[in-house]
């Protein structure tokens, strides 16, 4: 491999020399003390045990949605019935087979305790974390190591950890460990034949855990070809890629792929607009879309503007580095934007773990470029700026680089406050599922699939008594008795069947809602947010099927709100149920 040898260096420039003022150096000096390191070691300390700290105060160890395949895939391996075939079966657009091993390895150990598969999600996170700061500060050793903790703190920010409350999300978070291994290992100076080997493996292993992790090759090439590697090494590991890709694609099921996506596809505007949105929904459930919008144009602008800075062949500073980031972050944002956008606005929250990247790299390249203006190379070419004045080129990458720490920090410090409330009605929904699954044979159908995910009623019936007689999941634990014992909770007297949890409404449709209690005497369907709290909207009646009734759209504004269904008896007894998230949509 070609050996990348940085520019020789001249004497850092003076304050007047450059502009700067006085108190520049000071600045610097103070930043780079041991002082200042040891309270950026503390700092990244503390994000990584927030994480796991998040994880123990809102994990669950309940069986929801996909994690009930995980319970037939031990069922399989019980019975003696698995096969390999089953195991590279695809699962919707994704090729699982490394996270079903870990699978069978949690139920071989854990008795698939579903909150240290949580556990592995922040492992694997909090390492991808490390992995990308270790990376770029190889390349400039000579930074304040307390410009990084911006890094770690978006990156392991509530947004990203909420993620990693669902256990079935594992899958994403190898894909992201996997880039950042093949990173770190393919962006050393000297890249030997054994890092290389066990970059593509990882990269493999990466590429059939999820879809996703086939994004690091066209990422990594993007690397190599800035570090002027030799064309052996660009053609191996495009070689590599390449055959890794179609091996992924054989007998691939592109109906089933799709099946996920929902609604017919939307208008270019809409799409355009979930691009956006997607961009800059980092910050929680609670944030208006105006505010995505607003943060998700910022970040695209910047990282084009940063794009212009770090795509520069041969610098041996940390750029490529960042560019690596968006580049994996941009492909992420197109492939999720083309196979989810029909979903609408509310399900771009889920992407933050990727997406975030996009910042993130676009931070790191403007680091970079802090640092080459600040301390030049001898050739002076590399941010050659000539039709502006000295002191212009020198003030544009600090002003660039302010706006990048002011977008990090604003989404560490939103996602801080919001999160805690998101995590915790997910923490409450989490209980609910526990208890439906608890007492399964005591609820009809709909109950269950409205609370237990989108497979058959009678499959999750089928998998829940597996996972009670191997004692799986929350049957280890005295968490299925108690309850048991608990009953039933009030909130699961009323559920609201139809619409689905983050659906698009647009115009005029039938709800549905299902309530398990006698002398029921009203239902209403009640509306949160945009100004409205605990609105009706529509008064429900009974039907064989459930309660139906009527409502249009257009009677409120459009944006994110929250619906429930709260059912009256005669005894004079409430009941609400869970709340679902909603978006209208009708302009």
């Amino acid at each position: 491999m070609q050996t990348l040898t940085g520019p020789v260096r001249a004497e850092p420039m003076t304050s007047e020399a450059t502009g700067l003022p006085k108190w520049w150096p000071e600045l610097v000096t103070r930043l780079s003390s041991p002082v200042a390191d040891a309270v950026a070691v503390a700092l990244f300390a503390f994000a990584g045990l927030a994480a796991f700290f998040y994880v123990h105060t809102y994990s669950v160890n309940m069986i929801y949605d996909d994690q009930w395949t995980d319970i037939d895939l031990l069922k399989r391996a019980h019975d003696g019935t698995l096969t390999w075939s089953y195991l590279w079966a695809q699962h919707n657009e994704h090729r699982m087979l490394f996270p079903k091993l870990v699978v069978l390895a949690l139920g071989a150990t854990t008795h698939f305790n579903l909150q240290a598969e949580d556990y592995l999600c922040v492992v694997a996170l909090c390492g991808a974390t490390a992995l990308v700061i270790l990376t770029h500060r190889r390349r400039t050793p000579g930074l304040p190591m307390i410009v990084y903790v911006p890094v770690a703190f978006v990156l392991l920010s509530p947004v990203v950890i909420a993620e990693a409350l669902l256990g079935f999300n594992i899958a994403w978070f190898m894909a992201l460990l996997g880039f950042g291994v093949v990173l770190y290992l393919l962006d050393a100076e000297v890249v030997s034949r054994v890092a290389f080997v066990a970059a593509v493996v990882v990269a493999v292993v990466a590429s059939y855990s999820c879809l996703q992790g086939l994004l690091i090759w066209p990422s990594l090439l993007v690397l190599l070809w800035l570090r002027r590697r030799s064309l052996a090494a660009l053609g191996i590991w495009l070689g590599a890629g390449v055959v890794t890709t179609v091996v992924y694609f054989i007998g691939f099921d592109f109906a089933l792929a799709r099946a996920g996506s929902g609604a017919a596809p939307q208008t270019l505007e809409a799409t355009l607009r979930f691009f956006v949105v997607e961009t800059g929904n980092v910050f929680g459930s609670e944030a208006g879309y105006g505010v995505e919008k607003f943060f998700g144009g910022v970040v695209l602008g910047l990282a084009v503007v940063t794009l212009v800075v770090g795509l520069r062949r041969g610098v041996a500073d940390g750029a490529p580095v960042g560019v690596a980031l968006i580049t994996f972050g941009l492909a992420f944002l197109l492939s999720a934007t083309v196979g989810r956008s029909q979903l609408g606005l509310g399900d771009a929250i889920r992407y933050a773990p990727f997406v975030l990247l996009i910042l993130i790299g676009t931070y790191l390249i403007l680091l970079s470029w802090c640092e080459r203006v600040l301390d030049p190379p001898e050739q002076g070419a590399v941010v050659d700026l000539a039709w502006v004045s000295p002191s212009t080129r020198l003030w544009t990458p600090l002003v660039l680089f302010a706006c990048a720490l002011a977008l990090s920090a604003g989404q560490a410090v939103e996602s801080n406050r919001v999160g805690p409330a998101d995590s915790g009605g997910w923490h409450s929904e989490q209980v609910t599922i526990a208890n439906v699954t608890a007492n399964i044979a005591k609820l009809p159908d709909y109950v269950v699939q409205d609370n237990l995910g989108g497979y058959a009623p009678s499959y999750m019936r089928a998998m829940t008594a597996y996972a009670r007689q191997a004692k799986l999941s929350l049957f280890a634990t005295s968490l299925a008795t108690q309850q048991e014992r608990a009953g039933l909770q009030p909130q699961l007297e009323a559920t609201v069947i139809f619409p689905h949890n983050e659906a698009h409404l647009k115009g005029t449709f039938y709800m549905r809602a299902g309530v398990v209690a006698r002398d029921v005497t009203d239902v209403e369907f009640v509306l949160y947010g945009q100004g409205l709290d605990d609105a009706s909207v529509a008064s429900g009646k009974w039907t064989p099927t459930g309660w139906i009734a009527r409502w249009n759209t257009h009677n409120v504004g459009d944006g994110p709100y929250y619906l429930a269904v709260e059912a009256s008896t005669a005894s004079g007894l409430t009941y609400t149920s869970a709340y679902i998230s909603v978006d209208v949509g009708n302009h």
